[in-house]
């Protein structure tokens, strides 16, 4: 399944988030991300399994979330990129080793048909101050460190003076 999320370009230097909510937690799922195109399993920037990780990522942190996972998708993983951020859900026979995700592909015989459903909400997050001679909000030496669920935002700033954080979520898990 495809899935498309919009970063416009006012709001760069932004981290993403894709909560994901299985139907059945028993059946294997990875989700594939790229910018600008749709990943298959021959070719995607980043993916993860669907499961709890107790390490960091490449991509950033995937972690448990009442009844399902958020994949948060850091500041430099997104390098700035604004336009179409593609997503893509796949089931599978097994769980793929992170190291062969990391590397952007995985074998066709890997894939399975889809027998289960899921709920997907997706968002975007930036930290911003004004900058007083460029009279703008900008992000320089400014990222978002962590965001969850509960919508705190945990922001590493090199300097500060007026700052404002942006969040662009629905308010509510989406049904299944």
């Amino acid at each position: 399944m495809y899935h498309l999320m919009e970063v416009v370009s006012i709001h760069v230097d932004s981290a993403l988030n894709i909560e994901f909510y299985p139907e059945d937690f028993s059946v294997k799922m990875v989700i594939l991300l790229d910018h600008d195109r749709i990943p298959t399993y021959k070719n995607f920037a980043f993916g993860v399994n669907v499961k709890n990780y107790n390490d960091k990522l490449k991509s950033g942190y995937m972690t448990a979330i009442d009844e399902g996972f958020d994949w948060f998708v850091i500041n430099e993983a997104v390098n700035n990129r604004t336009g179409r951020w593609m997503i893509t859900v796949a089931q599978v026979t097994e769980e793929i080793p992170q190291e062969q995700l990391d590397m952007g592909y995985f074998g066709k015989d890997k894939l399975t048909a889809f027998t289960k459903a899921y709920s997907l909400r997706t968002f975007h997050s930036g930290c911003y101050y004004f900058n007083r001679a460029q009279y703008a909000w900008v992000a320089d030496g400014v990222k978002v460190c962590d965001i969850n669920r509960s919508s705190i935002m945990f922001v590493f700033m090199v300097f500060y003076r007026s700052w404002k954080t942006n969040t662009l979520a629905p308010p509510a898990r989406p049904p299944i």
